[in-house]
């Protein structure tokens, strides 16, 4: 034997390679592990600089709807809601679909030991079964007719204002604009990288979307609230209606939702249709077969976009059960059918005026009246003679079903062989020039103009202002797309002013006709004049008219404050963002509340151990300076046992929502985790449940 080893390749070397894989594998996981810590801390941060600028929008127009609008300014508001809540969903999802939130998928079926007093929101272990029964669901229940009507008009509005901003940008690249505001100006440069105009020459002098019409057509017929991810909805939606009006240059996009009848007698089971159809270009069959779901492709590859919409549409609606499947012609367009199996909810409704309430509501107020729908001809979206007769695109007949079958209204027609006047108007830009040139006074019925854009129904309200004062009349205008919530409101509007109108007439007429029987005013030279009994009496009413009138238009001093009431909720707000803030107190000050207020954690904690235990709700931020919640929560709860204090209640309201912040804030003694936007209806609907106001 010899004292020198050898290594063979049969025996040592084998070992050494099974040993450097091993090393190798957990240098991978590491590096794995890195990479992931990182885009969870970067995502994570990044839902918390979301969240907490939309909580701004979302409560200022929360705040703003309580005031007094008009018809246009309330489609505008609804149009900031309605795109603050597809936004918020689709962060929610968009999260949660990277593995962020750590949401846990909700069941076919919640737990029957949810008593689900926060419709959203985690509670604090003591109020529930365990860490899991009270995260976050992603699925919630929703009002999917609702939610089809939102996201069409969210996307509508972006749709028409980047192509506002792109035709903007492109008149004032001459000398004599550039003074052009430079938000204006880089809302222009990015509008042209979106769709990839840079360098384009066709300067077209007509937007795509005056030449476009969305229909919306929704069947109303059957029960929409579901249980689902309404993120995963939104973003189907999003996408599909987002591609049909990027690619249709004129005609129409419909978007219509029905569902197929159920297959027993009882079950809550539904199979939900969502289908999009547009005129436009259509997709070529070789494409169509083999490349549609493909991720990073484009049958045109100088269009704009990275190609991946298509592709997670697919997989979104997999991921819900559903099916996918798009046919298209060459020139004629495009059909986009979704079908999704999903779950009538069975929770029942709360005791909140939610929007289904309000929605209810309007439609109580709107049934039995009358409506004429004027225009709307097909002729004016630039399609062929041939395909005018389409009742797939017929807009006057769907909103004549909105307005038969959402909204309970008969609808006639005006002209002289109407027996009944019409009590609303609705109709087209293009036909409110007939209108304003027929003889219109106060008593006449209100005009709801729709206009291709909100842009354009600013304007064309603008230059009827001046020929309503001439001509008499009320005329509001509205932008498209209409769906039956967005009219309903705007009709109800519309109508409330008008009965108004109606009102101030009459009091008007008689304060003229008292007027009318004062005897004429007296000469220097004729004798005094005794009055008679019936003049006494007309100066008696007219006093008190004018003194009624007064009364109604003299503000009236500020009453004296009441002596505080020590058995009154005082409340501590802890925010660093002043405009969320500013919120907050409006929000308590609307409500009749006490508070004060702390912009970051060591603040709050002073003022608690100053007031001795006063509060009996505080309302705390985490992401502050100085010291953060979770800090703050944590000394207040001790001085509390230190002090033998009752427990005050602690909700956190975050931009945070993942399951590490969560389950921080609990073990930090926080009662409840609300993520941003919260509204205040919802807020005050929580401060209910738990017997604080």
């Amino acid at each position: 034997m010899t004292p020198t080893r050898i290594f063979t390749v049969q025996g040592e070397l084998s070992y050494l390679s099974a040993f450097g894989t091993v090393i190798m594998a957990d240098v991978a996981m590491m590096d794995s592990s890195i990479v992931t810590s990182a885009s969870t801390s970067l995502l994570s941060s990044l839902s918390h600089e979301l969240r907490s600028p939309l909580h701004g929008i979302v409560l200022c127009a929360e705040l703003l709807r309580d005031t007094s609008l008009d018809v246009f300014q309330g489609d505008v508001l609804r149009s900031v809601e309605v795109c603050g809540r597809t936004l918020l969903d689709t962060i929610n999802h968009l999260l949660d679909w990277s593995k962020i939130n750590n949401f846990i998928q909700s069941p076919r079926e919640p737990p029957t030991h949810l008593t689900r007093p926060p419709r959203r929101g985690v509670q604090s272990p003591p109020q529930r079964n365990s860490m899991s029964d009270g995260m976050m669901y992603i699925a919630s229940d929703l009002d999917v007719d609702m939610l089809v009507e939102e996201i069409v008009e969210c996307v509508h509005a972006g749709h028409t204002y980047q192509e506002q901003s792109l035709f903007r940008f492109r008149n004032q690249e001459s000398p004599e604009s550039t003074d052009a505001h430079p938000h204006t100006r880089l809302d222009g440069i990015d509008a042209a990288e979106n769709s990839g105009a840079f360098g384009s020459t066709n300067n077209r002098s007509q937007l795509s979307s005056e030449r476009v019409v969305v229909i919306l057509d929704i069947d109303p017929t059957v029960e929409w609230t579901f249980r689902s991810q309404p993120g995963a909805l939104r973003r189907i939606i999003m996408n599909l209606c987002g591609n049909s009006l990027k690619y249709t240059n004129r005609g129409f996009v419909k978007v219509a939702a029905y569902q197929e009848p159920p297959t027993q007698r009882g079950s809550r089971d539904r199979v939900v249709h969502i289908d999009i159809i547009d005129t436009g270009p259509g997709i070529g069959p070789d494409y169509l077969n083999h490349s549609l779901f493909k991720p990073f492709t484009q049958e045109d590859t100088h269009s704009a976009g990275a190609g991946l919409g298509l592709s997670l549409v697919r997989k979104f609606v997999r991921a819900l059960g559903g099916s996918i499947h798009i046919q298209s012609l060459v020139g004629k367009g495009t059909r986009a059918t979704v079908k999704l199996p999903l779950q009538v909810s069975s929770l029942e409704a709360t005791e909140t005026v939610t929007e289904r309430d309000e929605f209810k509501a309007q439609v109580i107020e709107l049934s039995r009246l009358r409506v004429a729908v004027l225009g709307f001809s097909p002729s004016h979206s630039g399609l062929g003679p041939a395909q005018w007769n389409l009742k797939e695109f017929d807009e006057q007949r769907s909103l004549e079903k909105i307005c038969q079958d959402w909204l309970r209204m008969q609808v006639v027609a005006m002209d002289e062989r109407s027996e009944f006047l019409p009590d609303l108007i609705l109709c087209d830009e293009n036909h409110v020039g007939l209108l304003t040139k027929q003889p219109r006074n106060e008593s006449s019925s209100p005009v709801i103009v729709v206009c291709h854009s909100v842009a354009a129904a600013r304007k064309k309200e603008r230059s009827h202002k001046s020929l309503q004062k001439l001509n008499g009349g009320l005329f509001s205008f509205i932008s498209r797309p209409i769906g039956p919530r967005k009219l309903a409101k705007a009709l109800v509007l519309s109508f409330r002013r008008w009965v108004k109108l109606q009102a101030s007439a009459a009091e008007l007429s008689s304060i003229s006709t008292i007027l009318d029987r004062l005897p004429p005013p007296r000469e220097a030279d004729e004798t005094p004049y005794e009055p008679s009994d019936q003049s006494s009496d007309a100066k008696r009413r007219r006093l008190e008219v004018t003194e009624s009138n007064d009364e109604a238009s003299t503000p009236k001093p500020p009453a004296q404050e009441k002596p505080q009431d020590t058995r009154e909720p005082r409340f501590l707000l802890v925010e660093d963002n002043a405009i969320n803030m500013r919120i907050l107190q409006a929000f308590m000050k609307k409500l009749g509340h006490v508070y004060d207020a702390a912009t970051d954690g060591r603040q709050a904690v002073d003022s608690y151990r100053d007031g001795g235990g006063r509060y009996r709700c505080i309302l705390m931020d985490i992401s502050m300076p100085v010291m953060d919640g979770f800090e703050a929560t944590r000394l207040i709860r001790g001085f509390e046992k230190e002090k033998h204090l009752p427990r005050c209640h602690i909700f956190a309201i975050s931009g945070l929502a993942s399951k590490e912040a969560q389950e921080d804030a609990f073990a930090t003694g926080l009662d409840l985790f609300l993520s941003k936007p919260v509204q205040l209806k919802e807020l005050s609907r929580i401060l209910k449940s738990h017997g604080i106001v």
